[in-house]
């Protein structure tokens, strides 16, 4: 199965999107294949429900992802992965589909 990947640390994401009042913030995209597509990522990160955008929150912080992804029209209706990684205490962690934090490998 192709995958299209988002390689965008978290701090990078919220930089990107600081200062946005409206809408969000493309990404860069990649595939496993090394082909160009035209999907597009965006992403933004907001304590107070998108009134305002941030670069950084506590641990204890309710913190919203607004994330839009726009698959290529060739792939429109094919089954697709998003993986949610974070990076704490030095290493990556990806969040699991039962909402746990694991040691990510960085396998995609």
């Amino acid at each position: 199965m192709l995958r299209h990947w988002l390689w965008v640390p978290l701090w990078l994401a919220a930089n990107a999107a600081f200062g946005v009042t409206a809408g969000l913030v493309p990404l860069p995209v990649g595939a496993t294949d090394g082909k160009a597509y035209a999907a597009k990522f965006t992403i933004g990160l907001t304590a107070d429900g998108g009134s305002n955008w941030v670069t950084s929150a506590n641990l204890n912080q309710k913190l919203s992802f607004k994330v839009s992804v726009d698959p290529d029209p060739a792939h429109v209706g094919q089954k697709g992965d998003v993986f949610v990684v974070g990076w704490n205490a030095g290493s990556y962690l990806m969040l699991s589909s039962t909402g746990t934090w694991q040691p990510w490998s960085g396998k995609v």
